[in-house]
């Protein structure tokens, strides 16, 4: 299949072209997203820190909406912060996730105190849906087989 056909399904809408992935990742940035958390005491003192994945590269997850993150927060030290992306230069929402490949810093979290209710829509599985690179395109920048379908 030619890559400019590449068709990217995201979130359960229509097919999005490898040309649009393109355009977002060149976008505008983020400038807030959420994360939920297990270890909110460790995450206060040392921010939010890059991980390697079993898709083969280092991220942290974030969604556009509290009641996505609340989904991964359970536990006694858990909580859903909203994090200041002003200046990280992170691409917009795919799939409703983005990607940071750089650590975040304590003083970019704010812990949201209201209850959440966690949202039964879940992000989409990388693996499934973002073929034939079968990772986030946010990662796609930092793998060798997604540059070659950036490069196009």
């Amino acid at each position: 299949m030619p890559r400019e056909n590449l068709n990217v399904q995201v979130n359960g809408t229509e097919p999005v072209s490898i040309d649009e992935v393109r355009a977002i990742l060149s976008g505008p940035p983020l400038l807030v997203g959420y994360h939920g958390t297990r270890a909110l005491s460790k995450v206060l003192r040392k921010g939010l820190r890059v991980n390697r994945t079993g898709l083969g590269c280092r991220h942290i997850c974030l969604s556009p909406a509290p009641e996505l993150a609340a989904m991964f927060a359970f536990g006694e030290d858990a909580a859903v912060l909203q994090v200041d992306l002003e200046g990280l230069g992170i691409p917009s929402f795919i799939g409703n996730e983005a990607r940071s490949h750089v650590n975040i810093s304590p003083d970019r979290l704010t812990v949201i105190e209201r209850e959440i209710i966690p949202s039964f829509m879940s992000p989409v599985d990388p693996v499934t849906v973002y073929a034939p690179v079968q990772n986030h395109p946010h990662c796609w920048p930092y793998l060798t087989s997604g540059r070659r379908w950036l490069r196009g």
